[in-house]
């Protein structure tokens, strides 16, 4: 990463303070999985690693390198690849460091590629779907406790796993606490994913597996099934050290700038994951709050609202949970925070997503389907009682879904689980029914729409991160065409800056979400600011 700008380079986001780390649970506890899984195939009688299951050699493979869904009904709503003319800002502003296969082409022979190229890096982006896919199978492996009555091995785990001496737990000769508890989790979860029964995360899982040439027969099959966990489970560390050791660099150069810039593209070339949360939504709402407090933004101003990439509350990698069913919280929970702030209303508001996971479409598309015949959709909130949370964050978690719905029955937490709080809402119909879900890449698509139908305010946390500099720039080129003037763009992710574009940061917000010196996000304020 620069740590320096010339001229008509890109250049970023400049602000004062230290930044917030990302993702710390897996970061820190990496080097202990890699250790752990690096002997979990011999520690369980495992055969040494085979050549198969790639995705070239996989039977039944779908296309786009995605797994087969059901047809979608969501919607396309005139979205289409960004032109040549309409990239070209962009293309100039990174003329000296275009992408390799952009590189040495004249303007003619830009043109002429730009379609072809627009579309391979649509379907190239789609097919790390799959690898997220694959890192979500992980985390159900850590934290799942549906299909196991192991430990979850969360970061509380690990350290008191540390502390364990190995004579005090091991059933095998040299082996310690994490690894055996790895090792039955594996089983655990082999044996469920042989017999899914009507678990949703179990049937695709296992859908996963048959498309990676996997199957549960056989021992030897099983076999390889317990090896592929361990390989996956030994790259998301090793993934994991990397990302710590880019920030480790670019926090060493004592400039916040470099450091926020590193962790806005950290992963770039990772797996894109379906992971939520609700406390970026926290983060959300309190940059709203100022927003209205400053005056740029006023009550009863916004309408028309666009969430990029609302995901799917699978099993998230900050130690998450599948006791419940599948769930989307985003889109409800901003939808909450512009009624509570007044800066919307109720009857005249309208939240688009957009996303190209056809899980994270269809789950959409389905709970409309059902709104449309009455029935309300059901959100579960857990929140950690070890953690000391900041009274904003608490505060947050217990009034969330005030505006959007009423009080549910929450799911009942295991014992396993640990200490949770939870609770739950259900989400009125005519709400549900306000979110319209578009499958959308971002980066290389837009809508056409007239100036009356522009977005007010645009959300997206935790997605931008999975793209380059190059990429971002043609996001927020997208989304500059979207946003109405004067409106906003909010993430949690430093954009590049283009000069002859009119998305301008015009300032950020900080917030903390527990007394951990690590736990909290910025939310970067981009508007749209003509000329």
């Amino acid at each position: 990463m620069r740590t320096s700008v010339p001229e008509g380079r890109v250049r970023r986001l400049r602000s004062r303070g230290d930044f917030f780390q990302m993702k710390r649970f897996l970061v820190s506890c990496s080097r202990a999985l890699i250790l752990a899984m690096a002997g979990l195939a011999f520690a369980a009688g495992v055969v040494p690693p085979f050549a198969g299951g790639d995705d070239d050699a996989a039977p039944g493979k779908a296309s786009r390198g995605i797994v087969s869904h059901p047809p979608l009904v969501t919607s396309k709503a005139a979205t289409r690849d960004i032109a040549f003319a309409e990239a070209r800002p962009v293309l100039q502003t990174f003329s000296d460091e275009l992408p390799a296969d952009l590189q040495g082409l004249s303007a003619e022979e830009l043109k002429k590629e730009w379609p072809d190229y627009v579309r391979r890096h649509d379907s190239e982006i789609r097919k790390r779907l799959l690898q997220g896919d694959e890192d979500s199978l992980v985390n159900l492996l850590l934290f799942g406790t549906s299909f196991t009555a192991q430990p979850r091995i969360t970061g509380e785990f690990l350290s008191q796993a540390k502390q364990q001496p190995k004579a005090a737990t091991a059933q095998k000769p040299g082996e310690d606490l994490l690894s055996r508890v790895l090792a039955a989790r594996v089983s655990d979860l082999i044996a469920a994913l042989a017999a899914p029964g009507e678990n949703e995360r179990l049937q695709y899982m296992r859908r996963l597996l048959e498309h990676k040439g996997l199957t549960f027969g056989t021992p030897a099959a099983r076999d390889k099934v317990r090896q592929y966990f361990a390989d996956g489970v030994k790259r998301v560390g090793s993934e994991f050290d990397e990302y710590r050791k880019a920030i480790e660099a670019a926090h060493a150069t004592g400039d916040a700038s470099t450091e926020f810039a590193a962790r806005s593209t950290l992963y770039q070339k990772r797996g894109i994951s379906l992971d939520t949360s609700i406390m970026p939504d926290y983060a959300l709402e309190e940059a709203l709050k100022l927003l209205l407090k400053r005056g740029l933004m006023t009550k009863g101003s916004v309408r028309h609202v666009a969430v990029i990439g609302p995901g799917l509350d699978f099993t998230d990698k900050q130690e998450g949970y599948d006791f419940y069913p599948q769930q989307t919280t985003q889109p409800f929970a901003v939808i909450d925070s512009l009624l509570r702030l007044g800066l919307a209303r109720e009857g005249d508001l309208q939240v688009t997503t957009f996303d190209i996971s056809p899980r994270v479409n269809q789950h959409l598309a389905l709970i409309r389907q059902r709104a449309g015949t009455g029935s309300p959709y059901v959100l579960q909130l857990p929140l950690r009682k070890d953690k000391s949370w900041e009274s904003g964050a608490k505060a947050f978690w217990e009034h969330l879904g005030e505006f959007v719905g009423s009080p549910a029955q929450p799911a009942v937490v295991p014992a396993s689980v640990g200490k949770l709080d939870i609770r739950a809402v259900r989400v009125k119909p005519e709400i549900v029914l306000q979110v319209v879900p578009i499958d959308t890449n971002i980066v290389w698509q837009r809508q056409d729409l007239a100036a009356d139908r522009r977005y007010d305010l645009v959300v997206a946390t935790n997605i931008l991160v999975y793209y380059d500099e190059f990429q971002q720039a043609l996001a927020l080129d997208n989304l500059q065409s979207m946003i109405r003037e004067s409106g906003f763009l909010l993430t949690n992710n430093g954009l590049p800056e283009v000069p002859t574009l009119e998305m301008r940061q015009i300032g950020y917000s900080s917030t903390a979400y527990s007394d951990r010196s690590a736990d909290g996000d910025h939310i970067i304020w981009y508007q749209h600011s003509a000329r």
